[in-house]
């Protein structure tokens, strides 16, 4: 599985994978989390198990 679409999870700003670090979804509980991405067949993200 890919997606996890039943996943809730709480949003954090410092876990953005972006220069700018504001949000207007900082702490928000929201649903659904990508768990890997792969690119011509190879993993480039791959979420760990918690």
């Amino acid at each position: 599985m890919l997606f996890d679409a039943h996943a809730p999870f709480v949003l954090d700003r410092f876990l953005l994978r972006s220069k700018s670090k504001n949000s207007p979804f900082d702490g928000a509980r929201l649903q659904g989390k990508v768990l890997a991405t792969y690119v011509a067949g190879k993993p480039v993200f791959k979420r760990e198990a918690a």
